[in-house]
């Protein structure tokens, strides 16, 4: 059976690869962002969460795998471009503390 995709004119990829830049320019700054930069995402986005602290480490690691894909998806022969975008399982920040 062959795989579904999704058709977009060139306009439209053009905005989903600087989406997908946004998406990393973001992700990355959230990594490496202070623990009160982060407190603060976790206390406006997952107030009413059991743990906002972890729903916040989970969406920055959702965005940073989301990103991932994507961009393999667009680019599956980029080999040059490859260096510049981080594995998202070789993440260096530690989760938060539980």
């Amino acid at each position: 059976m062959p795989e579904s995709g999704i058709v977009l004119n060139p306009g439209q990829a053009d905005d989903l690869r600087e989406l997908l830049d946004d998406v990393e320019t973001i992700a990355q700054w959230l990594l490496h962002a202070a623990d009160e930069i982060i407190d603060d995402l976790a206390q406006t986005a997952y107030r009413a969460h059991f743990h906002p602290r972890s729903a916040a480490f989970w969406l920055v690691e959702d965005l940073v795998h989301a990103q991932y894909r994507l961009h393999k998806a667009l680019h599956p022969d980029d080999g040059s471009h490859e260096q510049d975008h981080q594995d998202p399982r070789q993440d260096t920040r530690n989760q938060p503390n539980a």
